[in-house]
């Protein structure tokens, strides 16, 4: 099935393939499988500063409010800043799994670009996300 058809991004399975295979692939099989494994490690790392980030953005009035004082208003936004900044190096991490990934063949290369892209734009918006809370 076609994931651009259908507007969603592949899984993470279709990019580093979920190893195994007939006899003549197994041993390339185990390499995806390891391959596999490292990028979903930081793919969940990902997702666990994207959960936090959410928390902590979560009361916007209550994270921006200017009736307070500036030193106690970036008390509030500091951690969100930390956690779009921490967002930007595990995303560079993820791109770095998927560019071995390439360079191996263990990675379809379309949905490995499609991906690169993906996770490119998601650290370019948290980073400057972070640059403008860090201002505030």
């Amino acid at each position: 099935r076609s994931h651009a058809r259908r507007g969603e991004a592949p899984g993470v399975e279709a990019v580093f393939g979920a190893g195994g295979g007939e006899s003549s692939a197994v041993a390339s099989g185990r390499v995806r499988g390891r391959r596999f494994g490292a990028a979903m490690k930081v793919l969940n790392e990902l997702g666990r500063l994207n959960e936090e980030s959410l928390k902590l953005s979560r009361d916007k009035r209550w994270l921006c409010a200017e009736d307070e004082p500036l030193d106690e208003r970036r008390s509030r936004v500091g951690p969100l800043a930390d956690v779009m900044f921490k967002i930007r190096i595990v995303a560079d991490r993820l791109l770095d799994e998927v560019k071995f990934a390439l360079r191996e063949g263990a990675a379809d290369t379309s949905i490995g670009r499609m991906w690169q892209d993906g996770i490119s734009q998601h650290a370019k918006h948290a980073d400057e996300l972070a640059h403008r809370l860090e201002s505030a």
